[in-house]
């Protein structure tokens, strides 16, 4: 497992959002949660490993309108530290915060989305997903950097969200971008896959806009809303390449109010 990936794994990113699209999604039935406010511990009882369609039986909570604090994890594949994402989800799931997980679809080239224990969240409404990446190689959406073409990258996002659609009967309409590198060529193969929702760093979105718009940032029709993260919750150490303390409260709150201003 490549070390420098492993770091990113983990990451919890809180973002801001005055705009939330959420969407239907189901869940295999092989196992059942039951998590209510009177009793927050999750219960997961096996019933059976036989794939059949199935509903979802609960959604996340409606996006009522106004402001609102989005939780998100990137970098859940499969065989990626399935164990310590899971046991993430279910503090959140005991809180009752819905948390929304950014599944990598092909991590080093191979199918890597199909999780069964993600169905389990989704059926109890406590996650939604959005889309990672494509194989989260090194400065992927950069296509001058990284090697990759607009085809190729909208070939594999299109690819991506038939195979999510196909396993947990949901379509992600948000992407969050690996790296936080992106030019336009590698935007454009998002929009073109059919996203709706484009996140990165605050620090390198220079057009956050609550609003559908192009690479440009001119309000378009057929763009993306541009929802950037603005704070991770720990510190992230570039030298060592891992994460340390949480941020104190009062860095968090200078980045809510700043998302609460601008988006």
């Amino acid at each position: 497992m490549n070390y420098k990936r492993l770091n990113y794994s983990l990451q919890l990113l809180l973002i801001i959002v005055i705009s939330l699209v959420l969407v239907a999604c189901s869940s295999a039935p092989a196992a059942s949660i039951d998590i209510t406010p009177q009793s927050p511990d999750i219960t997961i009882t096996q019933t059976s490993q036989q794939e059949a369609p199935f509903n979802r039986k609960v959604d996340t909570a409606v996006y009522p309108g106004g402001p609102a604090i989005i939780f998100r994890m990137d970098d859940a594949a499969k065989w990626w530290n399935e164990e310590a994402v899971e046991q993430i989800i279910r503090v959140f799931g005991e809180q009752n915060v819905p948390l929304d997980i950014g599944v990598i679809p092909h991590a080093d080239g191979n199918d890597s989305l199909e999780m069964p224990f993600l169905r389990r969240y989704l059926d109890a409404g406590i996650i939604d997903l959005s889309i990672h990446a494509n194989q989260h190689i090194d400065k992927e959406f950069d296509t001058s950097q990284s090697g990759t073409s607009y085809e190729e990258l909208k070939a594999d996002l299109i690819k991506a969200r038939d195979q999510i659609q196909q396993y947990y009967n949901t379509t992600p309409v948000a992407f969050t971008v690996p790296y936080d590198y992106f030019n336009e060529e590698g935007y454009k193969a998002v929009q073109d896959a059919g996203f709706k929702i484009f996140s990165t760093q605050k620090a390198v979105e220079f057009n956050p806009s609550i609003y559908p718009v192009d690479y440009s940032g001119n309000r378009d029709i057929n763009g993306m809303s541009r929802l950037c993260t603005v704070s991770d919750v720990a510190q992230w150490n570039a030298d060592k390449k891992q994460w340390e303390d949480i941020l104190p409260f009062s860095e968090l709150s200078q980045a809510i109010d700043w998302g609460l201003k601008n988006l």
